[in-house]
């Protein structure tokens, strides 16, 4: 199972020690950036026009020890992506009308998130951690 310092509520939310941050409201991502050797991922997050006061300006989700990772149909401009949905999958599940919850997995699931346009990042890794650069 992987190991996180957050959970993921109401399908667009990660929330941890850190407080709780919108994905989808308030975050938009800003760089995507798989490591040459495919051991890592680092998704870096901003607050777009929506950003509420005393939140951080930004965030870093990176994955370490990556099973497997697919990145579909992302664009040129991450400006241009709106992700509408984080949850799990099970392994060979494409269905992306639903998700599974945090309380709902068996440990084997990937994480999965959903944007417009049919792009969909997922990832099976050992360890996924958010970050607040410069707190």
């Amino acid at each position: 199972m992987m190991q996180r310092n957050f959970r993921i509520e109401q399908e667009v939310e990660l929330t941890g020690e850190f407080g709780t941050l919108d994905i989808h409201n308030v975050y938009e991502l800003k760089r995507c950036e798989p490591a040459a050797d495919g051991r890592t991922l680092r998704l870096e997050f901003g607050a777009n026009e929506h950003g509420l006061p005393g939140r951080p300006p930004e965030f870093v989700l990176e994955f370490e020890g990556i099973a497997a990772l697919e990145l579909t149909g992302l664009p040129a401009d991450l400006g241009d992506l709106v992700i509408e949905r984080v949850g799990f999958k099970d392994l060979d599940d494409r269905d992306y009308a639903w998700l599974l919850e945090d309380t709902k997995l068996r440990g084997d699931e990937q994480l999965v998130f959903c944007a417009d346009a049919g792009s969909v990042i997922r990832v099976s890794a050992r360890t996924a951690t958010v970050t607040i650069p410069n707190p």
